[in-house]
Parts: C-alpha cells; sequence; structure tokens
C-alpha cells in the first residue's frame, strides 16, 4: 500500500469548504471567519497536511534558493569551508536552498533565475564573474567590500579588522605577552 501526500483539495474537501478558502485560512489571510479558519486548519492536521513549497514560490514568483559565490581561494581555506556550511545551515534553518556557484563562469542572467539573491564572499576586483552577479538583477550582499568597477551590491557586510587585531593584541598584552607573533 502506497501512502499519498496529502493535498489542498483533499483539505477542503474533508472541511467542507473551497480550495482557496483553505488556503486562506491556512496562511492567515483573505476573509475566513475564525471558526472556518480553526476547523480547517484541524482538519490540515488531522490528515497530516504539509504545504507544498514548490507551488508557494511558484505562485510568489521565488525560487527559494540564494546564491553563494566564494573566491577562486575558497577549496585552499578552511575559512571558507566553515562559511559555506553554516550557510547552508541557516538556510536550511529558513526553508531556503543553498546554490553554491562555481568560481569562475557564472554568468548573471543564469544565475538570476535560479535564485532569488546571491551573497558574494570576498569578492576580488579581478573575478571575472562579479560584476555579472552585481548585474544579474537580484539583491547581492558582499562579505566585505568590493572595489571594482561593476555596479555597487545590495548591501554588505564588513569586518573592521583593524579593531579586531587591535582587540586581540591588547587581550595577549594583557595577559603578559610582551613579543606576540602571527602565523599565518
Amino acid at each position: 500500500m502506497t501512502s499519498r501526500t496529502v493535498t489542498l483539495l483533499d483539505v477542503a474537501r474533508a472541511a467542507g469548504v473551497s480550495k482557496s478558502t483553505v488556503s486562506d485560512a491556512l496562511q492567515g489571510s483573505g476573509r475566513v471567519a475564525g471558526a472556518t479558519r480553526d476547523r480547517v486548519r484541524a482538519v490540515a492536521e488531522e490528515l497530516g497536511y504539509r504545504p507544498n513549497s514548490a507551488a508557494r514560490r511558484l505562485r510568489r514568483a521565488s525560487t527559494g534558493a540564494v546564491g553563494l559565490h566564494l573566491p577562486a581561494t575558497a577549496t585552499r581555506l578552511d575559512y571558507y569551508m566553515n562559511l559555506a556550511f553554516g550557510a547552508v545551515e541557516r538556510a536550511q534553518e529558513d526553508g531556503l536552498d543553498l546554490v553554491l556557484l562555481a568560481p569562475s563562469g557564472a554568468s548573471g542572467g543564469r544565475i538570476a533565475s535560479r535564485v532569488d539573491g546571491l551573497l558574494v564572499i570576498d569578492p576580488e576586483a579581478g573575478d571575472s564573474a562579479v560584476p555579472g552577479l552585481l548585474d544579474a538583477g537580484v539583491p547581492v550582499v558582499t562579505g566585505e567590500r568590493y572595489l571594482g568597477p561593476a555596479a555597487a551590491p545590495s548591501g554588505a557586510v564588513v569586518c573592521d579588522n583593524a579593531a579586531s587585531l587591535t582587540a586581540l593584541l591588547d587581550h595577549v598584552a594583557e595577559r603578559g605577552a610582551r613579543r606576540p607573533a602571527v602565523l599565518a
């Protein structure tokens, strides 16, 4: 015996209302009486209804995905791998997919049709993909400033490295370090 997915129509039939009433009741929109909304939600719960995320995205004209572009050096540095896995984890928490973009050859036009926004981490002025991504027609947030010739991103998350290093050196000096060294 196979179990099939419970649809909006199944909930509508069981609750004795229209499909649009079920949709409005479950989304908390439209003009649905409180008693009807409660009945529809109870029936949906009883039947095990789960919203179809693909249908919702289609209706909202969104992909439910965010693109992540890392610099070409990303595969050689643990920092970027941790960042990528952290981004995947956070995207999943928000019900989004994360699309990892190839470090070179990304075309803004092709990418824009597959994602709702882009994260461009440590954008390098010489990275040929970055101008196309910034022109993709979707919001772009960079991790650090982009100093290249292309359009500016929608936003940037910038770390104050000088202040961080000063705080670190103050911290080790307070603990007695007199000649700290950095190994990189």
